[in-house]
């Protein structure tokens, strides 16, 4: 080593703990074993902040909301397992993109496969039960998992039946409200009861002209089992819809972030989008939650464009659900 310079010494492609270092100190030259350098570089990147690791990678929802795995949980854990590492605030093993398949049978298809999809950790800020004023609640209290269905429904739905029936009453008032209720009253079951009802704003009452005048935000009109993603939540901003439907749930989802790729569903099944013969693709538009104001139409996701578009409420596009886990 004498006469050696540092950049002329042979580099160690692997550090052991009883390997040592050379610091100047106060003292003078010393040797600092790696195993002691590991340990105070640990102790400073996870200085606690109150109940949260300020180091990115300890298990919290903040870390794990960065990172897209994609990991097949279906054989790995049960559902009270993945709720378990959810309502702990841990979400151990659990990140975006990861999913797991369960069946479910209604009176519009059986034995019907949904994967459910982990979007997001805690995307809603919980408060307990908080009034807002004029009843309005947020009562999200819990940690919880924001899921998304890889596809849309087997089944297409409307929003409303004909052109006869007055849309005035907005998304509130529609179809797909019921047909909600009926898939999220089969997912509840085949998820031993673990979904976090949810608060929605969205349209109530449209004018003539196609001009939103008023919102369902409080009440049972508006607490979902399950829900239609939003134009935020999907792009992280809005194109069509009011800002008075901006609500809670509005967030930019990381499945989205992360993995665009996800925007696009077909309908039934697990697979993902693929040729037909035609050489076409198979996937599907789907209904967002939104009101397109003044358009007298309402948001859909358009497939072969991956963009917001507005639709008549009585064409049958897809029902691709939106849900939380706790």
């Amino acid at each position: 080593m004498a006469g050696k310079k540092i950049t002329e010494l042979t580099q160690a492609n692997t550090v052991d703990d009883s390997d040592l270092f050379i610091v100047e100190t106060a003292n003078g030259t010393c040797s600092v074993p790696y195993s002691l350098i590991k340990t105070l570089f640990q102790n400073m990147l996870e200085t606690n902040i109150g109940e949260t690791k300020s180091f990115p990678f300890v298990d919290c929802a903040a870390s794990h909301n960065g990172i897209f795995r994609g990991k097949d949980l279906t054989n790995v854990y049960t559902i009270d397992e993945i709720c378990e590492r959810i309502s702990d605030g841990t979400f151990e093993d659990l990140y975006i993109g990861d999913y797991f398949d369960i069946t479910i049978s209604t009176e519009y298809t059986a034995n019907e496969v949904v994967r459910c999809v982990l979007a997001g950790f805690d995307t809603i800020p919980f408060y307990g039960d908080l009034n807002l004023g004029n009843n309005v609640y947020i009562n999200i209290n819990k940690h919880h998992a924001s899921i998304v269905t890889k596809n849309a429904f087997t089944k297409m739905h409307s929003l409303y039946d004909t052109q006869s029936d007055s849309i005035t009453r907005g998304f509130d008032g529609s179809n797909l409200r019921s047909v909600l209720d009926t898939y999220g009253r089969a997912l509840d079951t085949k998820l031993n009861n673990h979904i976090v009802p949810h608060m929605r704003i969205v349209s109530k009452y449209i004018d003539s002209a196609g001009v939103l005048r008023g919102v369902s935000d409080s009440g049972a009109s508006s607490r979902y089992i399950i829900s239609l993603l939003s134009e935020r939540q999907i792009f992280g901003t809005s194109f069509y819809s009011n800002p008075e439907e901006h609500d809670a749930c509005s967030v930019f989802l990381p499945l989205f972030a992360l993995n665009p790729s996800a925007i696009n569903c077909k309908c039934g099944g697990v697979n993902d989008i693929i040729k037909n013969s035609d050489g076409g693709f198979d996937s599907k538009d789907y209904w967002l939650i939104n009101y397109a104001d003044g358009k007298s139409e309402f948001c859909c996701l358009n497939p072969y464009t991956s963009r917001v578009i507005f639709d008549t409420p009585y064409k049958k596009s897809g029902v691709r659900p939106y849900f939380l886990i706790g």
